[in-house]
């Protein structure tokens, strides 16, 4: 359970962050310009899947049979 809540707070920032970095995205396409968001939403994604997966395979290790 140590590790299950971090993972899940890391899940719930990274959803809000998509959420928010994508409006921004589109808002920005609607007008017609190019916003570093796609590079932080890219870049972001790499992060918290990096961040899962240990986060994940911490939980399974340590798990005791």
């Amino acid at each position: 359970i140590c590790v299950a809540l971090p993972m899940a707070f890391d899940i719930f920032i990274f959803v809000l962050t998509v959420i928010k970095t994508r409006e921004h995205a589109s808002t920005m396409r609607k007008i017609g310009q190019e916003s570093i968001t796609s590079v932080i939403l890219r870049d972001g994604k790499c992060f918290w899947l990096q961040m899962v997966v240990e986060c994940f395979l911490i939980l399974v290790c340590s798990y005791d049979m």
